[in-house]
């Protein structure tokens, strides 16, 4: 696997990751450090603007598929993406924002007590999003470094310049 430390999603943003690591007892992907950043991903359909058919992501990690597994996963014709993220999901927008500071609350998608992950092309990261920790319960632990680990639900930042403005609302 080749990753990827760096990639454009569009004109000057960028998605930050460090390396990660698969354990190979559980086969669950560790950063080495906990800069790994958010993004509002297309999983169905998403349109131009708003928030119908996109969820904000997780991306723990950017890589390629080697050569020799292509052949291996796909059918005959078909050619993968080249780029491929590894996705934690959080839960599908509220149909509005909270009325009074206008954020979407958001939590980690679990079910059955299992973060919920997929595979997903880059293409469909439409851009890095902003988010708040929900500040009911907070803990003194809780570092930039961490926060995406320990907290369970957060809040989506329209504000934090036009490009999440002009989607997210």
């Amino acid at each position: 696997m080749c990753l990827v430390t760096h990639t454009t999603l569009k004109k000057r943003e960028c998605c930050r990751l460090n390396t990660c690591s698969a354990s190979s007892h559980r086969q669950i992907w560790k950063s080495h450090t906990g800069s790994i950043d958010t993004g509002l991903v297309n999983y169905k359909d998403g349109g131009k603007t708003g928030v119908k058919g996109h969820c904000v992501g997780r991306v723990r990690c950017i890589f390629t598929l080697p050569p020799e597994s292509i052949t291996h996963w796909f059918p005959r014709g078909r050619v993968p993406p080249k780029y491929l993220a590894y996705v934690e999901w959080f839960t599908p927008f509220p149909t509005s924002p909270d009325r009074n500071h206008l954020l979407y609350k958001i939590s980690k998608l679990h079910v059955h007590g299992e973060q919920q992950v997929s595979i997903v092309p880059v293409q469909l990261i439409r851009q890095s999003v902003h988010l708040f920790r929900n500040l009911a319960g907070a803990r003194d632990e809780w570092k930039s470094t961490n926060v995406l680990d320990l907290c369970q639900t957060f809040f989506a930042n329209p504000f934090s310049d036009r490009f999440p403005y002009s989607n997210l609302f």
